[in-house]
Parts: structure tokens; C-alpha cells; sequence
């Protein structure tokens, strides 16, 4: 009886270990895809705030070009 208890207990050990190590993996993968989700937004606001400034620019000299030809 107690070897069966003994490796009931050791199987169980084993499983909390290797459900542990998964635990850690998975925390892990959680940090990694924030780090790429915050990265990927900096891009994109980099990127919008590019192209806002590009609109702007073009309007600024569409206007400015309207107010000279009158």
C-alpha cells in the first residue's frame, strides 16, 4: 500500500512540475506578445502621425498657393 501511495505521490509531483514549467511558458509567450502588441502600435501611430503630417503639409501649401495666384 504505501509504494502505491509513494507513486501516486511522485506521479502527482511530477505533474505540478511540469504543469509549473507550462505555467512559466505561458507567462513568458503573455510578455513576449504584449512587448510585440506595444511595438506594433508605436509603428502604427508613427506611421498615422507620418501621414497626418504629410496631409497637413499638402493642404498648408495648396493654401498657401490659392492665396498667392489671387
Amino acid at each position: 500500500m504505501f509504494a502505491a501511495e509513494l507513486a501516486k505521490a511522485r506521479c502527482l509531483k511530477n505533474e505540478l512540475a511540469k504543469c509549473k514549467f507550462e505555467y512559466t511558458n505561458l507567462e513568458a509567450m503573455a510578455i513576449e506578445a504584449e512587448q510585440l502588441h506595444a511595438g506594433t502600435l508605436s509603428t502604427m501611430e508613427a506611421m498615422y502621425m507620418s501621414r497626418v503630417s504629410s496631409f497637413e503639409d499638402g493642404l498648408t501649401s495648396m493654401v498657401v498657393a490659392s492665396r498667392t495666384s489671387f
